[in-house]
């Protein structure tokens, strides 16, 4: 690239003890993988970096495999990549450098050292960070690189690398913005490119003077109209251009996941978890993908928002911002994993707008590849048996049992069923699927840590596997229109076809089409529209919708159920602050049955009414919401009958709100449940009170809280209960070097019930091992087992509460430092199910510097699950740490560290797993400034006490 200059240094320095060190506790939050790592020093942030490969990760005492996580060095993150359970305690060591002493601020270098990896392996790691850019004319360079060479009598000659660049520039007219980050990834010794889906995240985008495009990690969009919107989360890319009147774009990725949707009906009482999944039991959520409405409004996903989510289970559980009862609706659309085949998608479109018409065309694909099976393995026989299949999916399901040789399995075969006679007892291993409560003939037994056979109907497993079948779905939308003057028409057509088992050599297309039309006349004081759509039975388009609330407003009617409707609506506009419509539809549903649908709407100023029936459902609502000065006062009367049962719910509210940064609010709603047949029969009675207050005092103080209480009342008074909800946040920095924050939140949720399950995948190939003595399953990375989690779709209440405390003194004297304590509290009616607590304090005392430094730091955790009966653990960490270093002589620093530590671990039953008690003195002088030599030298003794399953236990 003509003028561009790039620039390679390498140093390589002889010990592995460069820069400072920095231990971090923390736990697993839910829907949360990204997480900031601290790092310490009187220097800047930005001049300190992570060096590379300098880490280690434990969870509950285990190093963690680099596959399984990410460390960012210049943005000082880790993204945690494998599955982890809530409130695990994970435990990271790292070394940062301060490039300040190493390198002028145009060119930033951080430093991995040698290394011994294996026997006589040699590992020389150098990397260089452009973070304040190389700019060449109209280039813009940033970034960093890091090269590694190793070489070993085992692993031979190879290259480690890992990048993250930023690129932005021009190139003939062409605007070039481009982001590359490949962290961890291997080059083969070949030097061969990586290909696009093993890089963490690829974007790069083109801009020409009448053309772009986009590349990598994109999200790909292909309108259908009034049929749906087709997004996805790929990887991939796509061009679109114009032309005057002419656009078009065409793309080709390979989605991250499958597209789904899921209409809920709220409980009284439980803000979560509300499950994204098509089963309704869990799913692999596409992080990000997920489009969250509550009651027909949009949600915002965030802690200190309105949701939370579990990416790693489809869970949402709201935040106390909105409380859940029985009447809230909940729409999600989302994409999920699913691991069955490789799958791509290819999109066009054209878009020609000669005014005033207008023609849209949209040609969509999605498919599977079925000789690229993911998770699955496809024999010849296994193939000739979807073949036969055809259509009827139904039946796309294999035996279970896999004969394995006399003790070689764990079941055997008798009367048509399998018994489990213990490992390596039977002569079948036998793979089980839950398929919901009494409907299968098997269920899991804690005691025998296997399946159990108790008859059909009577079980939730079955001792069958069912294969998912490849499949292709196609769509062709057109879309014609015109637009003058306040007058609009329009007309679209689709056709989808989808072939459901692309191995079936009849064919298994299922064609279906749908049209709709409209038209739209507007002027300033009204506006008339109509709208019509039409569809087929088999036109099944996996596609997000602007029609949010369809469920509700069509009495129940889903969206793949609608065969023909009509919609009229009309807007009235008399005066500025006043609107008056009314609205009229039918809807034929599949089965030929109608459903009619007419209703009205208005706003006066400070009054405003809404009311509509569609089948057997009516719903009425006015309120006021008037400004007084300071004060909103409201009132909402609203009352929805559906069949015999009906609810009517009065709700008060006021809100002051002075010029001042201050905001107090109460609201109380109060909703009747009665039943009618000859007379209106009282059933219950929920109530909500809510309490809101917010203040902010510069950067000085900040709170902000919410507390209240909902409850619900019966005709037999055993049943009424009542729970109290509530968070503050608040934060306090009298002056610029202190801030304290304080986060307290009790939130009413449930928990799913799961049952533990290990199967046999081979030797070393599995993450646990089987206790030949009690027949427990206990952790082990070269174990034959491996654990899955089986949720039932079944929940039990409990109640969670939150604590977090977090001071920092920065630049006081003569001692600052930091330390947080958060404490995570998760229970049932009367049991502890989940606890975690964790400190972390560390002082430091500079007032002799440089003839003394001293940094004492405190950490610890304790944390314990009773969710899972096997492998569910408590866990207690200590952890106490002095550091000494002194710098009188110049070109000379000596480093002093004791550390003490203790680990605990109990299981579920109660007994002691194994204790672990370590105490560990270094000694390290650093020799140089520049190019620094530190020859460590230290001590480390361990005891070790009932070591059931002590992860090290033989490899040290």
């Amino acid at each position: 690239m003509p003028g561009l200059s790039s620039v390679l240094v390498a140093l390589l320095i002889l010990n592995s003890q460069v820069g400072e060190r920095v231990e971090w506790l923390f736990t697993i939050e839910q829907s949360k993988c990204v997480y900031q790592l601290p790092s310490t020093g009187e220097t800047t942030e930005k001049t300190r970096m992570i060096i590379t490969n300098s880490d280690s990760v434990w969870v509950d005492g285990i190093l963690l495999d680099r596959s399984t996580y990410i460390i960012e060095p210049v943005s000082k993150q880790i993204v945690i990549l494998s599955r982890l359970s809530e409130l695990t305690v994970v435990r990271v060591v790292y070394r940062f450098v301060d490039l300040s002493t190493v390198v002028s601020p145009e060119k930033s270098l951080s430093l991995k050292p040698v290394t011994t990896v294996g026997t006589e392996s040699l590992k020389i790691v150098a990397r260089v960070a452009a973070d304040s850019s190389i700019s060449a004319k109209n280039w813009e360079l940033s970034g960093d690189k890091s090269l590694g060479f190793y070489i070993g009598t085992d692993a031979g000659l190879g290259i480690e690398q890992a990048t993250r660049i930023n690129l932005n520039g021009e190139i003939e007219n062409i605007l070039i913005e481009a982001e590359l980050s490949d962290q961890s990834s291997s080059i083969p010794p070949e030097g061969t490119t990586l290909e696009l889906e093993e890089l963490d995240k690829v974007v790069i985008n083109l801009k020409g003077k009448s053309w772009r495009g986009k590349f990598g990690d994109i999200d790909l969009t292909a309108g259908a109209g009034g049929f749906g919107n087709l997004q996805r989360n790929v990887v991939g890319g796509f061009l679109a251009g114009e032309n005057g009147v002419f656009s078009g774009s065409v793309g080709y990725a390979r989605p991250k996941g499958e597209f789904g949707r899921v209409v809920l009906k709220g409980i009284d009482g439980v803000q979560g978890p509300y499950i994204l999944a098509p089963d309704q039991r869990s799913a692999q959520i596409v992080p990000g993908s997920e489009a969250v409405y509550l009651d027909g409004q949009k949600m915002i996903r965030g802690w200190d928002a309105d949701y939370t989510i579990d990416y790693a289970t489809g869970e949402v559980v709201f935040t106390n911002r909105h409380i859940i009862t029985g009447r809230s609706r909940i729409e999600a659309e989302f994409e999920y994993l699913t691991f069955n085949y490789e799958r791509s998608i290819v999109v066009g479109e054209a878009k020609i707008f000669p005014a005033p018409f207008q023609f849209h065309f949209t040609l969509f694909q999605e498919g599977d590849n079925p000789q690229h099976p993911l998770g699955i393995e496809l024999t010849d026989e296994l193939k000739h048996k979807i073949n036969e299949l055809g259509r009827d999916t139904n039946r796309a399901w294999v035996s279970g049992g896999e004969f394995v040789g006399e003790n070689h399995g764990d079941y055997i075969l008798e009367d048509g069923h399998y018994r489990f006679v213990g490992n390596n007892a039977g002569n079948y291993r036998v793979q089980f699927t839950y398929v919901g409560e009494s409907l299968g003939s098997y269920i899991y037994d804690d005691s025998l840590v296997g399946f159990r056979y108790i008859g059909p109907e009577h079980g939730d497993y079955i001792d069958s596997i069912k294969i998912p079948l490849p499949k292709l779905q196609q769509l062709a939308y057109m879309h014609t229109g015109y637009d003058y003057q306040g007058v609009a028409a329009f007309i679209e057509g689709a056709f989808f076809r989808q072939n459901i088992n692309l191995f079936a050599s009849r064919s298994g297309n299922v064609d279906g089409g749908g049209l709709g039309y409209g038209f739209n006349w507007s002027r300033n004081r009204f506006e008339f529209q109509y709208r019509h759509r039409g569809k087929a039975e088999n036109f099944l388009l996996p596609a997000s919708s602007d029609d949010i609330d369809f469920f509700y407003r069509w009495g129940g009617a889903m969206f793949n159920e609608l065969k023909t409707s009509d919609e009229i609506a009309l807007r009235v506009f008399p005066f500025e602050d006043g609107e008056v419509g009314a609205e009229w539809g039918r809807l034929k549903r599949l089965e030929n049955r109608y459903v009619e649908r007419y209703g009205g709407k208005g706003r006066i100023r400070w009054f405003n009414f809404n009311c509509f029936q569609v089948g057997d459902f009516l719903h009425l609502e006015a309120g006021i919401n008037p400004q007084i000065l300071w004060f909103n006062p409201e009132i909402r009367w609203e009352q929805e009958t559906e069949h015999l049962n009906r609810s009517r719910t009065w709700q008060t509210g006021l809100k002051f709100k002075p010029k001042i940064p201050l905001e107090i609010g109460a609201d109380f709603q109060i909703t009747d449940y009665a039943v009618k047949d000859t007379l209106i029969k009282y059933i219950g009675q929920g109530q909500i009170m809510q309490l809101n207050y917010k203040q902010e005092v510069g950067q000085i103080f900040q709170i902000n809280g919410i507390a209240g209480y909902q409850s619900r009342s019966y005709l037999t008074p055993d049943n009424n209960w009542r729970k109290y909800f509530g968070s503050v946040s608040g934060i306090l920095s009298p002056f610029k070097e202190m801030k304290l924050s304080v986060d307290i939140s009790q939130t009413n949720r449930q928990i799913q019930l799961k049952d533990e399950l290990f199967r046999y995948v081979g030797p070393k190939r599995g993450n646990y091992r089987r206790d030949s003595l009690t027949g427990s399953y206990i952790s082990d990375p070269d174990g034959d087992y491996e654990r899955i989690i089986v949720y039932r779709g079944r929940f039990t209440d409990v109640r969670d509460l939150g604590l977090a405390l977090n001071l920092n003194l920065n630049g006081t004297y003569p001692i600052d430092g930091f330390g947080y304590y958060t404490h995570n509290f998760n229970s049932g009616d009367s049991t502890q199910l989940t606890a975690d607590d964790i400190y972390d304090l560390q002082l430091r005392w500079n007032t002799l510097a440089p003839a003394l430094k001293t940094v004492i730091s405190l950490q610890g955790s304790k944390s314990s699950d009773r969710t899972m009966r096997i492998t569910g653990r408590e866990v207690r960490q200590n952890r106490q740490q002095l550091e000494l270093s002194s710098a009188l002589v110049p070109e000379l620093e000596m480093n002093f560290r004791a550390e003490h530590s203790n680990l605990l671990r109990r299981l579920h039953s109660g007994e002691l797993d194994y204790e672990e008690t370590d105490l560990r003195l270094e000694l390290t002088p650093v020799i140089g400034s520049r190019l620094r030599l530190e020859p460590g030298i230290y001590g480390e003794r361990k005891w070790l006490f009932e070591p059931l399953s002590y992860p090290q236990l033989g490899k040290f």
